[in-house]
C-alpha cells in the first residue's frame, strides 16, 4: 500500500532507550521518519506541527491520563500509539476510550503495529507520476515568480495534523475524474515575497508594500499550480456528471491555528525551502498540501493520465 518516496514524520516520547532502539528502526522500515522527543512532550509537540502520529509510553495511571487528555484536546487528529510495560498497564490502557489512542503495544508484539500504521497513515497509494509532476510544476512556478532564489523541495510526506503552518495561506478546489479536494499553500509572508512585490511596483522600501500585494503573489503561484495540475491530470471528456454531488464545509479557527476539511484522511504535504542567492534575505519555507477530502479513485488515474498525454501530444490541450 505504501509508496516509496512518500513518508510521514512521527514523534516518539519514551524514557526507555531499549524501546527507542527497537521502535525507531521498525517505523523507519514502514516509511516513517522518527523524531525523538527530549523533555516535555507537549512543548516538543508545539514545535512540530506537521506530524503523522505520536508514540508514547505508559508510566502511571495519573500521568498517562493527563497526557492522553492533553493530546486529545490539543492534537486529537494525531493517532497515538501507547506502549505498555506489564499486564496491569495493558489492562488499564484497554479500559480507556479508544478515542485516546490508535493502538497499544509492547516490545514483544511490535510487529502488530504494521497493519494499524497502514490503516492510520498509509491507507492511500499516491501515483509516483503525480508526485513527480507536482514537484516539477511547483518548482517551476516558484522559480518564475521569485527571482534570484535557490529552491529545495524536501521529500513529500503525509500529515495528520490540521494546523496552519505560517501566517498566510491560499486554498483552491481541484476536481478531476479520480480525485476531489483542495490545493493549499501555507507560508510566512517573508521578505522574499516582499522583494518580489517591491520589484513589481518599482518600490524600494518594505513599508511601502501593502499586504494585498504579497497575497496577490501567492495567489498567482497557486493559480499556476492549479492550472497545470488540472491540465495534466483531468480530461473533460471523461468527467462523469454527478461524480461528486456533495460539498463538505471547511472550518477554520484562526485563534487556534486550526483548519478542518471534514475528513480524517492524511494530507499530502510538500515542503519547499527558498533561499536568496545573495544571502540578503532570510530563508522562507512554503508548505504545499493536497487534501483529497471529497473523493479519491486512484484506480482511474492511469486511464485519465494516458488520455491527457494523448491530448497534449496532439496539441489539443491548453497548458496554463
Amino acid at each position: 500500500m505504501h509508496k516509496p518516496g512518500v513518508v510521514s514524520k512521527v514523534l516518539i516520547s519514551d524514557s526507555s532507550n531499549k524501546a527507542i532502539t527497537r521502535l525507531a528502526p521498525f517505523v523507519e522500515k514502514m516509511g516513517l521518519v522518527p523524531l525523538i522527543a527530549k523533555g516535555n512532550l507537549l512543548k516538543v509537540l508545539d514545535a512540530n506541527q506537521d506530524l503523522g502520529a505520536v508514540f508514547v509510553e505508559y508510566k502511571s495511571f495519573q500521568e498517562y491520563n493527563e497526557l492522553a487528555d492533553s493530546l486529545f484536546q490539543l492534537r486529537r487528529e494525531l493517532p497515538v500509539f501507547a506502549r505498555y510495560n506489564d499486564q496491569s498497564s495493558r489492562e488499564f490502557l484497554q479500559n480507556l476510550s479508544s478515542q485516546r489512542f490508535a493502538s497499544i503495544y509492547d516490545l514483544d508484539n511490535i510487529a502488530g503495529l504494521e497493519s494499524i500504521i497502514k490503516k492510520q497513515i498509509f491507507n492511500r497509494s499516491y501515483p509516483e507520476e503525480m508526485i513527480a509532476s507536482i514537484k516539477t510544476t511547483t518548482l517551476d512556478a516558484l522559480d518564475k515568480n521569485l527571482a534570484d532564489c535557490n529552491i529545495i523541495c524536501e521529500p513529500p510526506y503525509l500529515v495528520k495534523d490540521r494546523i496552519f503552518l505560517g501566517d498566510l495561506y491560499t486554498l483552491i478546489p481541484i476536481t478531476t475524474q479520480w480525485c476531489g479536494g483542495f490545493i493549499m499553500l501555507q507560508v510566512d509572508s517573508g521578505d522574499l515575497l516582499y522583494r518580489r512585490a517591491m520589484s513589481d511596483r518599482n518600490l524600494h522600501r518594505k513599508d511601502d508594500i501593502n499586504f494585498r500585494d504579497v497575497s496577490d503573489i501567492l495567489s498567482e503561484i497557486t493559480n499556476v499550480i492549479w492550472g497545470r495540475f488540472k491540465a495534466r491530470f483531468s480530461n473533460p471528456d471523461m468527467l462523469k456528471e454527478g461524480l461528486c454531488t456533495f460539498q463538505v464545509p471547511l472550518v477554520a479557527n484562526h485563534q487556534q491555528g486550526h483548519i478542518c476539511f471534514g475528513s480524517d484522511e492524511p494530507h499530502l504535504c510538500f515542503k519547499y525551502v527558498i533561499s536568496d542567492v545573495l544571502n540578503h534575505y532570510p530563508d522562507m519555507v512554503l508548505y504545499q498540501k493536497f487534501i483529497f477530502n471529497m473523493y479519491w479513485l486512484p484506480e482511474m488515474f492511469e486511464a485519465i493520465d494516458s488520455s491527457t498525454e494523448d491530448s497534449k501530444n496532439a496539441g489539443k490541450l491548453e497548458l496554463f
